[in-house]
């Protein structure tokens, strides 16, 4: 039962300086204890990870995340390698050149692409992962849209993770899009 300690009436609203709540049970292996207030108006009791859940933080030990963004020119090309730094060329399907070395073990989230100049017909683009030279999967979006038009290709965990150190190659094929030039961004989670 909660010991009021001081309450300060003002008008039509009442304000609690100081609250002693003396029989808060342990939360288990959460030994964290938040008040906070809902939409309701109501005091609600949360635990440190019910709070981290809330705001959408990461307990320490947890994921990080991570991006690498870039630009690739397919030139004549239609199909190749994610250049993972800078604005470069497609590297040709057949030189394992584009490669990022994983920092710790995770997954990709999502990559978003755009494209950066004319683009028609706007057709399916599609990126490949290959982890340590072996194809892990694809993910596929059905129309690329007008220059400047973000696209989100959905990957995600299990299927697109890896270890620290892994080879990770991202193969990407254009289709009968027109436009050369995209601008690219891989979303990691990494373990922290």
């Amino acid at each position: 039962m909660p010991n009021w300690k001081k309450v300060i009436v003002s008008g039509s609203s009442a304000e609690l300086t100081t609250l002693n709540l003396s029989s808060v049970s342990n939360a288990g292996t959460d030994t964290d204890k938040f008040l906070v207030l809902d939409a309701a108006g109501n005091v609600d009791y949360r635990t440190g990870t019910q709070v981290l859940s809330d705001i959408g933080g990461l307990s320490s030990g947890g994921e990080i995340v991570a991006s690498v963004q870039t630009y690739v020119d397919f030139k004549s090309q239609t199909q190749g390698g994610l250049p993972w730094g800078g604005s470069t060329d497609l590297m040709p399907i057949d030189r394992w050149m584009g490669v990022w070395i994983a920092p710790s073990s995770g997954y990709i989230e999502k990559i978003y692409v755009s494209p950066e100049n004319a683009n028609s017909p706007t057709g399916t683009f599609s990126i490949q992962m290959y982890n340590n030279a072996s194809t892990q999967g694809t993910a596929v979006a059905n129309s690329m849209g007008s220059p400047g038009t973000n696209v989100q290709f959905n990957f995600g965990s299990p299927t697109y993770a890896f270890s620290a150190g892994d080879r990770i190659y991202l193969d990407l094929d254009k289709s009968t899009n027109s436009c050369d030039f995209y601008a690219v961004q891989v979303v990691f989670r990494l373990d922290n």
